[in-house]
C-alpha cells in the first residue's frame, strides 16, 4: 500500500510539473513573438520589411513588390514593432487566404504622419460577414493598431481584391 502512495505522489509531482513546463513555454512564446526581430532592430522597419517581402517572394507562390518612401530615420521600437507585426500578420492572412498573384506594399513616411497600404489582387472578401467572424490574427492587428493611436480601413470586393490603409502619427 506504501508503495501506491508513492506512485501516486509521484504522478501528481510529474503532472504539476507538466503544467508548470506548459505554462512556461506558453509565456516565453508570447514574450518571443513580442520581441523585436534583429533585423528590425539593427536596420530599421524599411529594410526588415525588405527581408519578409524577399522571403515570401522567394517561395514563388506569389509576388510582392514593397515602394517605401521617407523610411530612413527611425519611428522607435514601439511603432516599428507594432507595424512590422501587423504588415507580417496581413501579408500571411493574404498568402493563406487570398489566392492573390500580386501584392503592392507602400509606405510612406511624411511630416510625422506614416501611411501604409497594401493591395493584393485576391478574391476579395465580405466585410460585413468578416466583421462578424474576426479571428485572432484580426484581433492582434486591431489590439496593435490601438497600441500605437493607428486607423486602419478594409475596402474588398469579390473578385476584385483587398486594399487595407493603415495611418498614424507620431
Amino acid at each position: 500500500v506504501a508503495s501506491l502512495e508513492v506512485l501516486e505522489e509521484e504522478k501528481e509531482h510529474f503532472e504539476k510539473t507538466l503544467a508548470l513546463i506548459d505554462d512556461s513555454c506558453n509565456e516565453l512564446r508570447g514574450i518571443s513573438h513580442l520581441m523585436m526581430p534583429s533585423s528590425l532592430s539593427k536596420l530599421g522597419l524599411s529594410e526588415a520589411l525588405y527581408e519578409v517581402v524577399e522571403k515570401i517572394n522567394d517561395a514563388k507562390k506569389i509576388k510582392i513588390v514593397l515602394i517605401e518612401n521617407g523610411m530612413i530615420e527611425r519611428l522607435g521600437d514601439l511603432i516599428e514593432v507594432n507595424l512590422y507585426r501587423i504588415i507580417q500578420e496581413l501579408l500571411q492572412n493574404i498568402v493563406k487566404y487570398s489566392e492573390a498573384k500580386n501584392v503592392q506594399i507602400k509606405i510612406i513616411n511624411s511630416n510625422n504622419k506614416i501611411e501604409l497600404e497594401i493591395v493584393d489582387d485576391g478574391k476579395g472578401f465580405d466585410i460585413n460577414t468578416f466583421k462578424k467572424n474576426i479571428g485572432n490574427g484580426w484581433s492582434n492587428i486591431n489590439s496593435r493598431i490601438s497600441i500605437i493611436n493607428a486607423s486602419i480601413g478594409i475596402v474588398s470586393n469579390m473578385g476584385k481584391g483587398t486594399t487595407i490603409k493603415i495611418n498614424l502619427s507620431y
